[in-house]
Formats: C-alpha cells, structure tokens, sequence
C-alpha cells in the first residue's frame, strides 16, 4: 500500500520539476535574445516593428488646415472718406469757396461802380495810376466816390465808349461851356456852398454824352442851387420842359437861348445831376431822357433819392 504512494510523490516531484524547467528555460531564452539585442543593435526588434505599425494604423486623422478668414476692410475714419478721398474732397470745397467769394467780390465791384460786368455792358472808367515810392509799382487810382455814384446812368451797354473821369472841389472848374452863359452854374455852386463833384464823360460817335454829380451840405442847398441855375437859364430864354418818369426833371434845348446841346437837370437829396448830350434836334432827344430815367432809377437804388 505504500509503494503507490512513494510514487505519486515521485511523480508529482518529477512534474514539478518539468514546470520549474520550463519556466527557467523561457527565462534563460529571453535573456540570451536581450543580450544578443544588446551585442547586435542592428538587429531588428520584431516587438518594436509591431509597435510602430499598431501606432501608424491608429493615429488619428490629420485635420485639414483652414485658411484664415478674411480680413474685412478697417473702417473709414469718422468723416467717411479715406484719407486720401478725404484731401480731395478738402481741396474741392476750397475751390468752390474760392470761386464764391470770387463772384461775389465781382458782383459787389459792379454794383458800386454801375458796370455789369458782362459782355454786353458799358466798359469800366479810364483807369488813371498813382505814383508810389521808389522801387514801388504804381497802383491803378480808385474813381472820386461821386462818380461811383454815377456808374453807367443805368443804361448798360447803350453807351459803348470807355468813360473818363474828373473830380473837382472847387465851382470855376465844373463842365459848363455848352450853357448861354457858362458863369452861371460856377456862380450857383458857389452861392450854396459847394462841397465838390465829379465828372463822367463817354465820348459817343454822335458826341460826347457828359454826366456831372454836384454835392452840397442839405437837400435844401441842392433844390436852392437848382432853382437859381433855371432862373438864369430863363433869363437867357430857355424855358425847361418835363421830363417823363423823372421826379423833378428838367430838360433844357439850349440852342433856343445860344448855347448848345439839351441838359437834363434834377436834385436827388443832397446833390444835383446833369446830364448833357451835344445834339442839335428841335425836339426832346430820345437819348437823354433815356438816360435821365436811368440815372434816376440808379440813384433811387443807390442813395434812396425819389422816382
């Protein structure tokens, strides 16, 4: 009964010992291929090769790379424009400014001195120069203000020829040598206290068209001054006939009483206007009173004188 015993034992120590021979040998192999890996690096690790392929098969799929997105366009400063656009648009409105201030510069000048300033009106007043210092360029000399007054008698382009100006302040060098007795009008200036006048003369083809403006200190020394040059003129038998449309307008054929020519004469507030044309017509010349209308009408724009 003891011999099956011993021998299980025996067979059980011997396949222990199978087992624990196994195992050492396995362990023994994979040290020997350690070290041969060591001694050898260029042999290759099939473990390693495996590990590398499952890396490759699973890494995860590369994302496409997107473009950035646009840039949308920087804001317009706060005027709106660019810069650039900004400037020129800058330089446009200077221009435009320039010009508006040119034109009403010019509107201005014409208004003052009676001229238009187109094609079709009366050409501007002889311009006379007055003489600077040394080295200096002289400069164009500005009309007397009393023939600003007078512009082109508010006629236009009627008279054609270019006007000459003479400011005087004393009554003996007044235009008067188409009167029957010239002294007559320095004799009235002088008795109502003259303050001085000027003369515009525009030198027509049918004669000289000669327009005088006198100044005095009231409107009573100008009706007064007025009153005295008729009573002279009656008394060498020039009666005045009316003028249509002229508030006290007077109109003068002077060849009945031996002068010559027709003289339109009335008073606008402080001053006294004249007008003389040298014709030789028996009736009113159609072209004086014309002008007489004119010049009134100026003057009522100009001084508030009465139509």
């Amino acid at each position: 009964m003891s011999h099956p015993t011993w021998r299980a034992s025996t067979d059980g120590c011997a396949t222990g010992r199978g087992l624990h021979g196994q195992a050492a040998r396995a362990q023994a192999h994979r040290q020997g291929r350690a070290a041969g890996a060591a001694r050898d690096p260029a042999t290759p690790d099939p473990q390693a090769d495996a590990t590398r392929l499952l890396e490759r098969s699973w890494s995860p799929p590369v994302t496409a790379v997107q473009p950035p997105p646009p840039r949308s366009p920087s804001p317009p400063p706060s005027g709106g424009l660019a810069p650039p656009e900004r400037r020129r648009a800058g330089r446009r409105l200077a221009l435009v400014g320039l010009v508006a201030v040119a034109v009403a510069a010019a509107g201005l000048v014409a208004k003052l001195n009676g001229f238009p300033g187109s094609a079709a009106g009366s050409p501007p007043p002889a311009v006379t120069t007055v003489a600077t210092g040394p080295g200096q360029a002289a400069r164009p000399a500005r009309p007397p203000p009393l023939c600003e007054l007078l512009g082109d008698l508010g006629v236009g382009a009627t008279l054609r020829s270019r006007p000459a100006d003479r400011g005087f302040a004393t009554a003996a060098t007044a235009a008067g040598e188409w009167l029957p007795e010239p002294a007559a009008l320095p004799r009235a200036l002088d008795d109502h206290q003259f303050r001085g006048g000027c003369t515009r003369t525009w030198s027509e083809p049918a004669g000289p068209v000669v327009a005088a403006l006198f100044q005095f200190p009231s409107r009573a020394d100008a009706r007064a001054m007025r009153g005295q040059l008729r009573a002279a003129l009656g008394g060498s038998g020039v009666r005045p006939d009316r003028v249509p449309q002229v508030t006290g307008g007077e109109l003068y054929r002077l060849d009945s009483g031996g002068g010559s020519g027709q003289l339109v004469m009335f008073a606008c507030n402080d001053r006294v206007l004249q007008i003389h044309v040298a014709t030789t017509a028996a009736t009113l010349d159609p072209l004086l009173v014309r002008l007489a209308q004119g010049a009134n009408r100026q003057l009522h724009e100009r001084t508030g004188c009465p139509l």
